[in-house]
């Protein structure tokens, strides 16, 4: 399912709601700029590979052409394989709901039920996310993130302590196993008042963007994330194989715990090195 089917069914639902829900519309406002945000990612990753991909196809022809005046018989170039679950063939899934993402640290995860059927990139193989089949909450991997600010360190107690430090939150720090490695959970929920207004917003002062600041995404545009007003959300941290380091935000829009449930779950399911 993509992020456009996702803001469509989530619309729906929250339109439905804005009648007997007092932050409904705050709620709604802030998942259709996550969304919008997740499109725009999208959009700029599809760009990028696309001028790449027209280099490519212009390297190859020009070097056709010089084969075929050297008397070269080169072979063409193999077609890529399409993904069959994700928007990026670096993610594939089984007819079981098994996927693996092909990233620095290859993991892998089960698509439980309520979860929607496919994965979505919304940058890179660093950065994917996975909706409940609702489309109002859902967890977003990285891999290899770093804080928002310069000077943090990029393990994975390090970045937990950093985003369980800031002002503009309420946190709780909580211990978190990742396939037999220990990590770090922080539950944030945004405060209010002058430390809230004091936070810096996602992509700089001048996106207007009503997130709040917390991990980039290595080498994506648009490539910082945080909270949102209306948003539940746990950052999961861990040190994974090979020197890297693995965050998991999982996210929910309302007030209901039960989603965040769900997410841990799923996440009861990650397995790294999956091949």
């Amino acid at each position: 399912m993509s992020v456009d089917e996702l803001a469509r069914r989530a619309g729906a639902r929250l339109r439905e709601e804005v009648a007997t829900t007092t932050t409904a519309p705050v709620v709604e406002e802030s998942l259709a700029a996550l969304l919008a945000t997740a499109r725009r990612r999208a959009r700029t990753r599809r760009t990028v590979e696309g001028l790449a991909a027209a280099a490519t196809v212009a390297s190859v022809v020009a070097g056709s052409l010089a084969g075929l005046y050297d008397g070269d018989d080169r072979p063409e170039p193999a077609e890529p394989v399409p993904s069959t679950c994700s928007n990026s063939a670096l993610v594939r899934c089984t007819e079981d709901r098994q996927v693996t993402v092909d990233a620095p640290v290859g993991y892998g995860f089960t698509l439980l039920d309520g979860f929607a059927d496919g994965v979505e990139s919304t940058g890179a193989a660093e950065e994917v996310t996975v909706f409940s089949d609702r489309g109002r909450d859902g967890i977003t991997f990285i891999v290899d993130a770093t804080a928002a600010e310069d000077g943090v360190g990029r393990d994975a107690e390090s970045l937990a302590r950093w985003v369980a430090a800031r002002p503009f939150l309420r946190t709780d720090l909580l211990p978190w196993d990742a396939d037999g490695t220990a990590g770090w959970r922080v539950d944030v929920t945004l405060r209010k008042g002058k430390a809230l207004a004091q936070a810096r917003s996602c992509d700089g002062e001048g996106s207007g963007s009503p997130c709040h600041a917390l991990i980039t995404t290595p080498g994506v545009p648009f490539g910082e994330s945080g909270p949102w007003p209306g948003m539940r959300s746990r950052y999961h941290f861990v040190d994974a194989p090979g020197g890297h380091t693995l965050v998991a935000w999982s996210w929910s829009f309302g007030k209901n715990p039960g989603p965040l449930d769900r997410n841990d779950a799923l996440l009861g399911t990650l397995r790294f090195d999956a091949g």
